[in-house]
């Protein structure tokens, strides 16, 4: 079973929860990280699991690399969030896979 970590923020990643929940692997574990409600998916499924905070908060984000995670998925609308999330994941990671 892989751990997946999903930042998650803007229309594209609205679209793209709606999808994963629907077509997720379900022996995987997905943690998604999010700052607004607006883009959750309509159906939860038991393997998702959702944090409300900034996806560039390094302290925050760092207590998820507790899980043993194997992936991370960037999936912001916004440039500077995007590369802040980016850099603080390589801080804590240095070879984690980041497609």
């Amino acid at each position: 079973m892989k751990n997946v970590l999903i930042l998650a923020d803007g229309i594209v990643a609205k679209h793209f929860l709606e999808k994963a929940s629907q077509n997720y692997v379900a022996n995987n574990s997905y943690f998604v990280v999010y700052y607004d409600d607006k883009i959750l998916p309509k159906t939860k499924t038991e393997n998702f699991r959702f944090f409300k905070f900034d996806p560039t908060s390094f302290v925050k984000l760092s207590k998820l690399f507790d899980e043993k995670l194997s992936q991370v998925m960037i999936v912001m609308g916004n440039k500077i969030d995007t590369i802040a999330s980016y850099e603080n994941i390589r801080r804590l990671d240095k070879n984690i896979k980041l497609p």
